[in-house]
This record gives C-alpha cells, structure tokens and sequence, in this order.
C-alpha cells in the first residue's frame, strides 16, 4: 500500500503554534466527527500555510524519485486534522476523484495506538508503522480510515499530488496528455493524444493552494 516512507520531524513548537491558532477558530471544528479540522477552512484561516515551503521541497523530491516531476505540472493541497479521544472514527475513504495521483499522511505528533489503518477489498486491516514525523505516501483510491487516540491528542498533516498535466510516452512519437473536465458536477480525466511534447521544463508543481 505504501509507495514511499520518509521521516521529517517538525519543531514542537510550530506544531503547537498551529494547534493553537486551529483551535482558537470554532469552524474548525468538526461536530461530527468530533475532531478539528482545516479541510472545509479558508485559506485565511489556515495556519499551516507555514508550512508551504517546507512540502513543496519535500514533494519536489518525491516527485522525482515517483519519476513525474519532470514531466507533469501538479498541485499539492493539504490540510490538518487534531483527533483527542473524543473524536469518533474517521470512516474509511479515499482521495480519489480522477486527478489526484497519490496521497500523503504526516504524523506531527503520534498517540500511543495505532490509528491509521488501510483496508483492502476484504475488509483486512493494516496499521502501517506510524512514528512522530513519519510521512508515507500511497496511491489516492486505496480506502483507509483513522481511529481515535486513547490517551493524547494526534496531530496529522494530510495531502494530495494532483495532476494538472502529465506526459507518457506512447511511442516514439506521440505522447498522451490528460486535461480534467467537468461532467454532471463530477471531475473526469480525459486522456488525449498529442503529436508534439507539451513543454513542462521540470516545473515545480503550482504553489497556489494548501
């Protein structure tokens, strides 16, 4: 399920800056799920846009090593969720609407369990290692979910590498290019084919939004 693991331990005290400010803003929480979240905030109201830089760089080089950096143009949206053992389980789900190509988890702070968890067609379960500052990546449309903490907060970072453009080699000659349409309000990916190289010069993926 797991296509890369790194580790990026973040300062403690960054970490306890945006928790701060997250709770300090009642939209953030989340009366369903019983935990604070930034994924519905705006943009204004999201203090882990400190960290901008900090993933760009990271997802620049897993990029690279997922051999799509130099030849796609990409977004990179995230955002924060806080679990207490309050919160209830957070229901299997996937990233996956037709362009997001991979997903990412960041534990900035890690509870005694084991709460993240994949699960396959059959309903199996897997707790991959999940240390503070561990970052996995895995593709968008595997299903996985979160259970709560049983003692102390769990802080994660959660995010998408969504494709704007990516070039794969047909032949020789022709390369596919897939645009995203929208069609009865859902989001499809179309791949076109295109005689010419569309120019992407290794561009680093859009640094418009978190």
């Amino acid at each position: 399920m797991i296509l890369l693991r790194k580790n990026y331990e973040v300062d403690d005290d960054l970490v306890d800056l945006v928790k701060t400010q997250i709770k300090e803003n009642k939209n953030t929480f989340d009366q369903l799920s019983k935990l604070y979240t930034t994924y519905f905030a705006e943009a204004s109201e999201r203090p882990e846009v400190i960290f901008l830089d900090f993933y760009s760089d990271i997802l620049e080089s897993i990029t690279k090593e997922l051999s799509i950096y130099h030849r796609s143009n990409y977004t990179f949206p995230f955002w924060v969720q806080i679990y207490t053992p309050k919160s209830r389980k957070f229901e299997e789900h996937d990233h996956f609407s037709g362009k997001e190509i991979v997903s990412w988890v960041h534990f900035l702070s890690q509870s005694s369990k084991k709460c993240f968890y994949f699960i396959d067609s059959d309903g199996n379960k897997t707790y991959p290692e999940q240390n503070k500052g561990d970052f996995i990546v895995f593709p968008s449309w595997v299903l996985h979910a979160a259970e709560p903490p049983e003692n102390e907060e769990r802080i994660v970072i959660s995010g998408n590498i969504a494709l704007t453009k990516i070039q794969t080699q047909i032949d020789d000659f022709k390369y596919s290019e897939c645009s995203y349409y929208s069609v009865d309000g859902k989001r499809m990916g179309i791949w076109d084919i295109s005689i010419n190289k569309f120019p992407t010069k290794g561009k680093r993926g859009f640094r418009s939004s978190i």
